[in-house]
């Protein structure tokens, strides 16, 4: 990430936004009320004010169940970077509409930044039993 500075990732469950602009970050769902989770990634253009850029960015997931890791899905995009763009930030989710559609398992997401694994966040689904628990 040299010409990139990672800042955070998140994991979030819904695209509402709650007062002052702001989202409800968990790692922790209720898997019957879940329909999407979001990640939301964000970074600061090193070459900011100098050169427009793109930057190949791959969000990864997985299941994992004891010491299998199932791939779900890889969304990938080409963010461009405009010389006026200091920090850069990505949305994007997966899942179904149904609710009810997620497993009582672990797990992953991974930021790929330029064929390079940045960061990975585990995340829980389970009941409001384990909900409660771990919040």
């Amino acid at each position: 990430m040299p010409n990139y500075k990672f800042k955070n990732m998140e994991v979030f469950s819904s695209e509402e936004w709650m007062i002052n602009a702001s989202k409800k970050y968990t790692t922790v769902f209720d898997k019957s009320e879940i329909t999407y989770t979001w990640t939301e990634f964000s970074f600061y253009n090193k070459l900011f004010d100098e050169i427009e850029c793109t930057a190949e960015i791959s969000l990864k997931s997985f299941a994992c169940n004891g010491s299998r890791k199932d791939a779900l899905c890889s969304l990938d995009s080409d963010q461009v970077m405009k010389p006026k763009d200091n920090n850069i930030v990505i949305h994007d989710g997966w899942g179904s509409k149904k609710p009810g559609s997620w497993k009582d398992e672990v797990y992953w997401i991974d930021n790929v930044f330029m064929d390079t694994l940045i960061t990975s966040i585990p995340f829980f689904m389970g009941d409001e039993e384990l909900k409660e628990l771990l919040n």
